[in-house]
């Protein structure tokens, strides 16, 4: 734009020559005017950038945030909406001082109410209105500690509850839920461990509150939101579901061969060992330990779920999506939790090494379309051919690599998951390089989930390779031409020959 403001100017001036005048009148002023209108251009440019104190506050997880840092942020932050009044981050901003407000006044939640409260002052129909809308509510009913007072829990847990069946369509529903999980929960704790002298309530309405909380995070188990399914999961998968129930059996230990053995139950509820008809492939379901959530489901189970099932169906299969114009339904491929690894893009291929877990180079022996913690993808089987960064937690000859992209059939729909960053699935027959930055966690499959970023895996088909868009800037991948030569890059920078 400042270029064409430029030769306006020039143009200008060409005419005035032409048409005789050597002084032409104005001329001074059109062209300063000219000027301040190509600075303003550069001006509202650089204005496309964030503040400074959003991407900082951005690059470091809350939990390693300090209070001078906080605090820095947030004086920062007002500056700019005092400086900025048409600013295009003036709601990322306001989102961001409801967490710092948080992080600083966490006892009382006034800090984060009175932001909330100025964001929906200036955009009550914003980006984020769903969002602060639910804070409000969240932060007028905020106990930093109930200490046993049953009344004020199951109060919030029942204003929760009739907010969300108002606004059925809010985008933070999950949220919602984990909040009013937890209230039922902790009720059901109280009522059993530390009963209210005189309390109207009993084993059976502690029970029920308990169901409530499990029936709410069996639901966000299955969320669209990885981060909010992970944290549901672990609820579900942890002991303290069992409060107030029968004691949790334990699995035995595997007989001591070296096959896969799949844990089951016999007819008293008791774990048993038996060996798998089909030693390396994963089952179509795979629950967590005490089966009360899923963590894997295949698309050939969904396809004629059982009961069971049914309360664990996945949350895009309980109605339609967008169509992708082939006949496969698109599925939005969202964000990565963040569960303890890092999450950077690397730099170098010693970056890649050092912040995996295990380094893994292995030949893809099958692909099954399914759903992983309610979302689509492929789950691989690796055969693993050789391990180029060991861990002592991993012995396993084969690794079921949860790949968050591809296509999946469920009866007679066809679904597709896209992650811009992640090329088409490996095929079987392809050789794989894989840097999870998480080890297996699940005690009795070695599944590992990779994150949509794609900076996790390499892969190659005959001679050519397939590099994810976010590595090929790193010049020992982005320049290869042969799997091979990837292969030795990251032997080497493993400290392997």
């Amino acid at each position: 734009m400042a270029v064409f403001t430029g030769r306006v100017t020039f143009g200008l001036w060409a005419r005035h020559i032409a048409t005789g005048y050597q002084s032409p009148p104005g001329l001074i002023l059109v062209c300063m005017r000219n000027a301040l209108v190509a600075l303003g251009f550069v001006a509202a440019a650089l204005s496309q950038a964030p503040p400074a104190f959003l991407a900082e506050s951005q690059a470091l997880e809350p939990g390693l945030w300090t209070d001078a840092q906080v605090d820095g942020w947030r004086s920062q932050a007002e500056d700019y909406l005092a400086t900025s009044p048409a600013g295009d981050y003036r709601e990322d901003t306001y989102r961001r001082m409801l967490e710092w407000a948080r992080f600083r006044d966490g006892k009382t939640g006034r800090g984060p109410l009175r932001v909330a409260n100025r964001y929906l002052a200036e955009f009550p129909a914003g980006i984020y209105a769903d969002e602060m809308n639910w804070k409000r509510v969240y932060f007028e009913n905020y106990s930093w500690e109930y200490e046993g007072d049953l009344g004020s829990v199951l109060d919030d847990a029942r204003t929760f509850d009739d907010y969300l069946a108002a606004s059925p369509d809010t985008t933070v529903a999950d949220e919602i839920k984990l909040a009013i999980a937890w209230r039922y929960q902790a009720a059901h704790e109280i009522i059993t461990y530390d009963p209210p002298p005189g309390s109207e309530f009993g084993a059976a309405e502690s029970t029920a509150f308990r169901n409530r909380a499990v029936t709410l995070w069996r639901q966000v188990s299955m969320s669209h939101d990885a981060e909010l399914a992970r944290q549901a999961r672990d609820f579900l998968a942890d002991e303290w579901v069992y409060y107030g129930g029968p004691p949790r059996p334990s699995a035995p230990e595997p007989p001591p061969q070296t096959m896969m053995f799949v844990v089951t139950r016999d007819t008293d509820g008791r774990f048993v060992w038996e060996e798998a008809t089909r030693p390396s492939r994963l089952p179509g379901v795979v629950w967590t330990e005490n089966r009360l959530g899923v963590i894997w489901q295949s698309g050939e189970v969904l396809a004629s779920p059982s009961a069971e099932l049914l309360e664990h169906l996945p949350t895009v299969l309980r109605g339609a999506t967008g169509g992708t114009g082939n006949g496969c339904e698109k599925v939005v491929a969202f964000h990565d939790r963040w569960d303890g690894a890092r999450v950077e893009n690397p730099a170098t291929l010693t970056d890649m090494v050092d912040w995996a877990e295990l380094v893994v180079e292995g030949t893809v022996v099958g692909s099954t379309g399914g759903f992983m913690s309610g979302l689509p993808g492929r789950m691989l089987e690796v055969s693993v051919d050789r391990v180029l960064k060991d861990s002592p937690d991993f012995e396993a000859e084969t690794l079921f690599v949860f790949y968050p992209s591809g296509e999946v059939v469920v009866g007679d729909r066809r679904l597709c998951r896209e992650a811009q960053s992640l090329p088409v699935p490996p095929q079987q027959g392809d050789r794989v390089l894989l840097f999870p930055r998480r080890l297996p966690a699940h005690s009795d499959y070695p599944i590992v989930e990779l994150m949509t970023t794609g900076v996790e895996i390499v892969f190659g088909r005959g001679k050519a390779v397939n590099v994810p868009a976010l590595l090929q800037q790193i010049g020992s991948l982005g320049k290869a031409r042969r799997f091979n030569q990837i292969v030795r890059a990251t032997s080497k920078a493993a400290g392997r020959r």
